[in-house]
């Protein structure tokens, strides 16, 4: 990513600001701008790279989790909640169209030769997406620290890659 583009998200996110989510109509209105935001390309960032693309991805999404811990918490909550299965209908369809696209992503890649040629993709995406979770859960377990996070992530997607370079899924 450009210099010019990280400053342009960056003040993107921080004016980023979620609906209320009494109502169905705000929970409707909260789920798409975060959808907007997990499904914002990033290709044209990536020059045409899926396993940069997949990188921007990643690291827009865990920058957009630091400055608003509360989204990803509000999304798990949600989840969780068995007494409201149109909202828990509606996190997972967000999800598993965000998985599906990392999925896309990987298997670019694995037809450029950037990934192991027995890697699943789907299964490989559902991993990225655990691993997302994960990070969003431990570091907000504890008091929350945005630069530990991004540091976290960074460590993370770092053994992913390595990972999709030579290991089954």
């Amino acid at each position: 990513m450009t210099v010019h583009a990280i400053r342009e998200e960056r003040l993107a996110d921080e004016a980023w600001s979620p609906p209320a989510t009494a109502s169905g109509g705000g929970q409707r209105r909260f789920l798409a701008r975060v959808r907007g935001r997990l499904m914002r390309p990033a290709g044209r960032a990536a020059g045409g790279d899926p396993m940069r693309e997949l990188h921007v991805a990643f690291h827009r999404q865990m920058a957009f989790i630091a400055r608003h811990p509360e989204v990803p918490l509000r999304l798990l909550a949600w989840l969780a909640d068995d007494a409201r299965p149109g909202i828990q209908r509606r996190v997972r369809r967000l999800i598993d169209r965000y998985t599906s696209r990392l999925a896309w992503i990987i298997a670019r890649a694995k037809e450029r030769g950037a990934v192991g040629a027995d890697v699943d993709p789907g299964n490989a995406a559902d991993v990225l997406v655990g691993l997302i979770q994960h990070l969003v859960r431990t570091a907000t377990a504890t008091p929350f620290r945005r630069g530990r996070l991004e540091f976290q992530a960074a460590l993370a997607f770092a053994t992913f890659r390595i990972a999709l370079a030579g290991r089954t899924w």
